[in-house]
């Protein structure tokens, strides 16, 4: 099963990050990546811009209307995900335990369906 590991971090913390907190945050992410893909777990990995840098599509109607920054008012962003292919969720889990933005903020792990074109 895929496990989408999305990365939540409170609004502001990026900005609050020193520049060894932000090399410390990279060489984790580094050996963590590096570790899941020796296990053949590793599927994928992102790292968002900040949210300011965002637009939200929405339809009113038939025309779709762009609106800056992020859909819904909220006090944490999406900051990232990792996507891994574990056998079980307690084990995606061990791989988001490893993560610092658990330190920062949270992380959800969610199952990721297949789409059946056929």
């Amino acid at each position: 099963m895929k496990y989408a590991l999305l990365i939540h971090l409170p609004a502001g913390v990026a900005a609050k990050i020193t520049p060894a907190e932000e090399a410390a945050v990279q060489h984790t992410c580094h050996a963590l990546t590096e570790d899941c893909s020796k296990a053949g777990h590793y599927r994928g990995s992102m790292r968002l811009l900040p949210e300011q840098q965002a637009v939200t599509l929405r339809m009113a109607g038939d025309k779709p209307v762009l609106t800056d920054g992020p859909f819904a008012e909220t006090k944490e962003f999406l900051a990232g995900l990792y996507i891994v292919e574990c056998d079980t969720i307690e084990q995606a889990a061990a791989y988001a335990r490893r993560h610092p933005g658990a330190s920062f903020g949270s992380i959800e792990i969610r199952p990721i369906g297949d789409f059946d074109l056929g």
